[in-house]
């Protein structure tokens, strides 16, 4: 079965996730962009709010973007996709304890940072300096906890990938652009290593320029 991923014209956030998780089992989609600029606003549709109620991206026909990914990883099945395991009792809860900080220490501060610093700036919408330098605080705090985890092994739950490193991307992939470069930093060597690897997989970087269907 072919999934239908609807999505920005760009890739990013959950959309980007989607496609990468997608990328990375080999499952193939079609992907539906929408304009979400104004005054189009096709994610506001009637039609697309029958499929999504919220009128939000990514959707696709399952959970919304990381139970998804959890979900179709599952599905694939182990030898298809056994880098991205996730594994049973103790190593199942430390995938959700991983997937807990990225949640509630990550994401949120990563899309202040985004939106603060790149999407707004962007598309001449107010930007808050305060919000985007606080964001960029919290964050280096979240880092300065990942440089201690990353020293012990070589990803988030231990010394293969799994879908939390790959959570990352959504707004990850663009904080550079948004001028944070706590990932990239040498003064956190662990984390730099940990997001060459992730960054650098074919998966993602294949959407540099923009949506490319597999």
């Amino acid at each position: 079965m072919v999934l239908k991923l609807y999505s920005a014209n760009h890739p990013i956030g959950g959309s980007l996730l989607v496609g990468v998780v997608l990328s990375e089992l080999r499952v193939p989609f079609e992907l539906a962009q929408l304009d979400l600029s104004v005054p189009a606003r096709e994610h506001k549709t009637a039609s697309y709010m029958a499929l999504q109620p919220f009128g939000q991206v990514p959707a696709i026909v399952c959970p919304p973007h990381s139970k998804l990914s959890r979900s179709l990883t599952i599905r694939a099945g182990r030898r298809r996709l056994r880098p991205l395991r996730i594994a049973r009792d103790l190593a199942a809860a430390l995938f959700e304890q991983a997937a807990s900080v990225e949640y509630s220490h990550f994401q949120p501060h990563a899309l202040k940072i985004y939106l603060h610093g790149y999407l707004f700036p962007k598309i001449n919408l107010p930007y808050d300096l305060l919000e985007l330098n606080t964001a960029k605080t919290a964050l280096d705090v979240t880092l300065d906890v990942y440089e201690a985890t990353l020293g012990k092994q070589a990803y988030l739950c231990g010394n293969e990938i799994t879908l939390v490193d790959l959570f990352h991307v959504a707004f990850g992939a663009h904080l550079l652009a948004a001028g944070y470069d706590g990932l990239g930093t040498s003064q956190r060597p662990n984390v730099q290593r940990w997001w060459t690897m992730v960054s650098s997989r074919s998966t993602l970087t294949q959407y540099q320029s923009g949506w490319k269907e597999n």
